[in-house]
C-alpha cells in the first residue's frame, strides 16, 4: 500500500506513463508513477514512500516478483526511471 494518495490528479506523458499526484496545501507531490522503467529494462508501478531527497530524486519502492524493492525514481527528459538501492 503506497504511503501516499496518487489518485487526486493523474495524467499521461508522451512515453505512456502515468503520473499520479497528491494534491497538498503547498501543491502537488509526484507519488505514483505507473510503468517506470527499471534497470533491466522492464516496466514497474512506482510508489513514492517519502518526500523528495534531492532535486532529482524521491525515494519509493517497486513490486517485482512478490517482493518490495525499495530505491529511488528519477526524471529526465520526461522519461522516469526507477534504480534500485544496492549496497
Amino acid at each position: 500500500m503506497a504511503k501516499f494518495r496518487y489518485k487526486d490528479k493523474q495524467e499521461e506523458n508522451e512515453h505512456g506513463q502515468i503520473l499520479g499526484y497528491c494534491l497538498w496545501m503547498g501543491g502537488r507531490q509526484l507519488t505514483y508513477v505507473g510503468g517506470a522503467i527499471c534497470e533491466d529494462g522492464e516496466k514497474a508501478n512506482w510508489f513514492a514512500t517519502d518526500h523528495a531527497d534531492t532535486f532529482f530524486s524521491i525515494p519509493g519502492y517497486i513490486n517485482r516478483k512478490g517482493k518490495k524493492i525499495k530505491g529511488f525514481v528519477t526524471v529526465e527528459d520526461n522519461l522516469y526511471k526507477f534504480t534500485s538501492d544496492k549496497f
